[in-house]
Formats: structure tokens, C-alpha cells, sequence
């Protein structure tokens, strides 16, 4: 992984990922990379896209924090990402780091000379926030590590759809984990849950790859969803060993492998309750993540959906992370859109073309036929080229498929 970084240094990278070498910015406590876009990934390309995926800059964002600021296994992580554009396989995507002001550090990532995705992360000690291993209030003891035989994992973020530069939460920390309100049922050890899965270091089911766009059953993150008395679970099931989710420390999970799974159960819920058809291409809008920095692997985690309405083509759905025997530890929320293929078909026709005559790239909003659409960000003449931090954010523009 990418050390620590300090003014001056330039953290080190060990180890394959998305990005190369963070190089400092003169005259600034900023810092630059080149996105490594490979379309052999067998992770961020399990199959044929024709954009670079939302998940390949997230992993590039949670690296680049891992490496200026140290992720300790205590700590928590409160993140946003806005997806801002779609961005495309060509040119290259660059990833800029800001200064990091009382412990939040913004992010950006750039295609020539616009943003397609921007957000903020802090990471906060155990003292403000950090995850501790607690059974809940009332719980036998080992409760929480129950199922520690297992190994499933977990992630959890929350937040709201607002402009999204704050992360979920507010300045406020979780101090320690919470029992979530579920009676007596245990969200990680629910019937159909499973915590463990042949070939990724366990063994039981998988939800079925095609409802979570997946196609290798190793990219396949989350267990068969099951239904509980409150809602919908998932268990959160661990990369196999060389995965790029497998994260750089033995022994526990990153960030990236408990927002992947959030992901993957948001794309089921709107499939299997919401209605979208198979062939949906479903986008990626905004990311709101409260999450452990690094859950033992041991630990059985689980993702509960508390059950509600999923409109017919936009969806926000937020998860709670579920250790042991019940104990909340973290959340997410996802917001997405659903478009049928003619109509993103239509879409990246309209982007592509733009791309050729130099202008932004894949910056509409919405295609839809007989309905009106969004105005689109105005596409402007070639400009002379910017330093990143003058790179604009585009109003409202379209956002990454997954």
C-alpha cells in the first residue's frame, strides 16, 4: 500500500491498484496521479463497459487517503462521492488531493479538464469515533463475535442526497457501535444468510451475479439476500486472496470491499423489489459512507435494507452494517438512476460525439424520450488548458454507470 505521506514526501506504492505514484503539487499542500485504467482488470472490468467504472474511482479515492493520511485499523471513515459525469475509457483520468483542513480532505477526479467526480473524506481516531468490538446492550457476552468462526464482512455509510460535500453525520462521530432495532432477529445470522462462500475463503451461497452485474461469481460480494422481520439482509462475503477488494492488510477489510457490497445489494433491490428490468443500466449518482476502517475478516458482517418504496427509475437506498449478533457498526446510502438501453444508448452516442469534437465528455444529465429532459451542461469551445484546482464542476451532469 501507499505509506503515509507528509509534506515534501512522496508516500510510497507497494502494491497493484489504480493509481500511480501521488507526486506534490510546488507551491501546495496538494497532490496529483494518473489513474491506472486497465481493461484486463478482471475486478473493475469483469465485463465489457464502455466507461470507466464507479467503483475503479472510488478505489482510487480510498487509496490516495490511504496513503496521505494513514487509515489505522481504530479509526472510522466518513466519505461522499458525487458522481458528476460518466467518465470516459479515454483520455486519462488524474486524481487531485487537496489539503487536508481539520481532518477533512477533498477530492477530485479529473478528465482533461473537468470534473467527473469530487468529494470529501475524514477519518476519524478511535478517541472521535473509532469501531470497537462490543456486544450490545444486554447481549451475552461474545455476542457481537459470534459468528467470528465465519468470515463475512461488512460496510456501512449514511447520508442524505443533498449537494454533498459534507460527509454523512454531520462533526459528529459514532463513539461505539449500537444494537440495531431489529427485535430478536439477528440481521448476520439470518435464515438464507450465509457468512461464508467456496473459493473466497467460505463457503454457502452467493446472490446470483447477473442481479448484481456481476458475471465471475469471485467479483460477487454479498450472500443471497434474505428476508428478515424488518427489512432485507444480506451477508457481506470476503474477496478471495489477489482480488482487488482484498485490501493490503491481512486480517481485515478494507473500505473499498464493504462499498462494493452496498453497491451490489443496491443493484439487487432494484431488480428483485423495484421492478427495474434485467437489462437496466443502472447509474451511479452519489456514494454516502460511515464505515470501520478495516472490520476484522473474521467477524461475521451483514447489510440490513430497512424495507420501503423503490420508485420505478431513481432509487435511494440506505444500509445499516451489521456485526456479530446484531451490533451496528456503520452505514451506507446510494443513489442511483435507472435507464433502459435505447436510452443510454442514445446517451453515449450524444457523449461520444461531443468527445470527438473536443468537447467534455458524457456531461448530459438525462435522455429521455417524450418527457422533458434536464437542461444539459452547456458544452463550452476547447479551453486553454487549467490547473486542477481550476478544473470546473459541471451543473448536474451525468453521472457513472455501474
Amino acid at each position: 500500500m501507499m505509506q503515509a505521506g507528509r509534506a515534501g514526501h512522496v508516500p510510497h506504492q507497494d502494491h497493484d491498484g489504480p493509481l500511480h505514484p501521488l507526486v506534490p503539487l510546488p507551491g501546495a499542500d496538494e497532490w496529483l496521479t494518473d489513474l491506472c485504467v486497465d481493461q484486463t482488470d478482471p475486478f473493475f472490468f469483469d465485463h465489457p463497459l464502455d466507461h470507466v467504472p464507479g467503483m475503479l474511482l472510488v478505489c482510487a479515492m480510498a487509496e490516495t487517503v490511504r496513503g496521505l493520511d494513514g487509515l489505522p485499523a481504530s479509526s472510522r471513515v466518513k466519505a461522499v462521492v458525487n458522481f458528476r459525469a460518466m467518465p470516459e475509457l479515454r483520455p486519462e483520468l488524474a486524481l487531485l488531493a487537496g489539503p487536508a483542513q481539520e481532518g477533512r480532505r477533498g477530492l477530485r477526479v479529473l478528465q482533461g479538464t473537468s470534473v467527473v467526480a469530487d468529494g470529501s473524506v475524514v477519518v476519524l481516531s478511535r478517541a472521535r469515533g473509532g469501531w470497537e468490538a462490543e456486544p450490545p446492550s444486554g447481549a451475552a457476552p461474545g455476542a457481537a463475535a459470534g459468528a467470528a468462526g465465519g468470515s463475512a464482512g461488512g460496510s456501512g455509510a449514511g447520508a442524505g442526497t443533498g449537494t454533498g460535500t459534507e460527509p454523512a453525520g454531520g462533526s459528529g462521530a459514532v463513539a461505539r457501535a449500537e444494537e440495531v432495532p431489529t427485535g430478536s432477529a439477528d440481521p448476520a445470522g439470518a435464515r438464507g444468510v450465509h457468512g461464508t462462500r467456496g473459493g473466497h475463503d467460505d463457503t454457502g451461497d452467493q446472490a446470483r451475479a447477473t442481479l448484481v452485474h456481476r458475471t465471475r461469481p469471485e467479483n460477487v460480494m454479498i450472500g443471497e439476500p434474505a428476508t428478515v422481520e424488518a427489512g432485507i439482509t444480506a451477508a457481506v462475503l470476503l474477496p478471495p486472496p489477489g482480488h482487488a477488494l482484498r485490501g493490503p492488510h491481512p486480517g481485515s477489510r478494507p473500505v473499498e470491499a464493504l462499498i462494493e457490497a452496498g453497491r451490489q445489494l443496491s443493484v439487487w433491490l432494484s431488480h428483485r423489489l423495484g421492478g427495474w428490468p434485467p437489462d437496466t443500466r443502472i447509474l451511479w449518482l452519489k456514494l454516502t459512507a460511515d464505515l470501520p476502517a478495516a472490520l476484522p475478516s473474521s467477524l461475521r458482517v451483514a447489510l440490513h435494507w430497512q424495507s420501503g418504496h423503490i420508485p420505478d427509475d431513481r432509487a435511494r437506498v440506505r444500509f445499516d452494517v451489521i456485526a456479530g449478533g446484531g451490533v451496528k457498526v456503520g452505514s451506507l446510502v446510494y443513489v442511483s438512476k435507472a435507464m433502459r438501453p435505447a436510452e443510454y444508448a442514445r446517451f453515449r452516442a450524444e457523449a461520444q460525439i461531443e468527445a470527438r469534437a473536443g468537447g467534455r465528455v458524457g456531461d448530459r444529465t438525462h435522455v429521455r424520450p417524450q418527457a422533458p429532459a434536464e437542461p444539459p451542461a452547456r458544452v463550452s469551445a476547447p479551453a486553454p488548458v487549467q490547473t486542477p484546482a481550476q478544473a470546473p464542476v459541471q451543473p448536474n451532469p451525468y453521472r457513472s454507470a455501474v
